[in-house]
């Protein structure tokens, strides 16, 4: 079990919101992505860090968030979507001070807070009640929901609890860090993953949100 914990490089859990009375992004005018950022801007007041527009973040910091799995690039599939029109109007990155979590503004979703654990902080229980936390801060805007649906999100995958994980894994012996074919597909299939390699780290990405959507348990 040790020496599975030790491959782990790093992971990060976020959680997609919306807020109530608000269109979703592909359906949003300039004005009303402008009106979110400045929603989102004063409840990051409150907090430790600072807000760049995602056209004027620093290289270090555009390079850090990559580094944890954070794309600042404009998505083509956002573009198809709609969602990237007026491209970079109302869109930016909030990096914490210590860079224990991040904030997405307009990239997606409203908001995606992304919590990015330093390398030695391997406690789920405690990120998740850290997010948990976080989430509660930006309640008093008020969240779009639906009581079949639960969540709701721009992309439907994450309809539900809207909460997703990914995790960068070290292999350590170089003739390990190709994954023959077959295992790849296994794990594709089986846990609805997708992997990426990057240097001597494989990626695991959830393809789907965690837990069960809310009329899965109906």
């Amino acid at each position: 079990m040790q020496e599975q914990m030790a491959r782990l490089k790093n992971f990060r859990i976020s959680i997609k919101r919306n807020f109530k009375g608000m269109p979703f992004t592909p359906l949003m005018t300039r004005e009303s992505k402008l009106q979110i950022e400045r929603k989102s801007i004063e409840v990051l007041g409150e907090l430790y860090g600072s807000y760049k527009p995602i056209n004027k973040i620093e290289p270090e910091d555009r390079e850090w968030l990559h580094s944890v799995g954070i794309s600042t690039a404009r998505d083509p599939v956002h573009d198809a979507a709609g969602i990237n029109d007026d491209y970079p109007t109302g869109r930016g990155v909030f990096i914490e001070d210590t860079k224990e979590f991040v904030v997405l503004v307009n990239c997606e979703d409203h908001i995606e807070i992304v919590m990015t654990p330093p390398n030695n902080e391997r406690n789920l229980k405690k990120c998740f009640a850290r997010m948990i936390k976080l989430h509660q801060t930006f309640e008093k805007i008020g969240f779009s929901s639906d009581s079949y649906l639960g969540s709701l999100t721009a992309s439907p995958k994450n309809l539900g609890t809207g909460i997703s994980l990914s995790g960068r894994i070290n292999i350590s012996k170089p003739e390990a860090r190709e994954l023959q074919p077959e295992i790849k597909m296994q794990i594709q299939t089986g846990t609805n993953c997708q992997i990426t390699k990057t240097g001597g780290f494989l990626h695991l990405q959830s393809m789907q949100t965690l837990a069960s959507n809310y009329n899965e348990n109906l």
